[in-house]
């Protein structure tokens, strides 16, 4: 499985690494946030309509999971558009630039030759 469905809980601040929603400020809108927090390496993202939390650790097309094998490898750039998530596994042998497509939870990456 690729994703895990987690318990929502308000966050401080200070938990945070990264937060980034896709607010549009032409509709004052936005449908999801992205965001790592500092005593997890794995990316979560908070899916607004259905107010479920989704955790992602695993890394398609690899047999890497950030919460066994971290520090080692690890979450580096991160954006996010009106429907995805973007994201680059840091390796030290075949770094991965993923997306995760947030209205069907379904992540993809590809090696960027790093």
């Amino acid at each position: 499985m690729l994703l895990a469905p987690v318990q929502s809980k308000e966050l401080s601040i200070n938990e945070l690494i990264f937060y980034k929603s896709n607010y549009d400020p032409i509709s004052q809108r936005e449908t999801f946030s992205a965001y790592m927090l500092r005593n997890n390496p794995c990316l979560f993202i908070e899916v607004f309509s259905t107010g479920e939390t989704l955790k992602f650790c695993k890394i398609e097309g690899t047999d890497w999971d950030l919460e066994k094998d971290f520090p080692s490898i690890f979450i580096g750039e991160q954006s996010v558009n009106s429907s995805s998530v973007f994201f680059t596994v840091a390796a030290p042998h075949n770094e991965q630039r993923c997306r995760v497509f947030v209205p069907r939870k379904k992540i993809t990456c590809t090696p960027t030759g790093n």
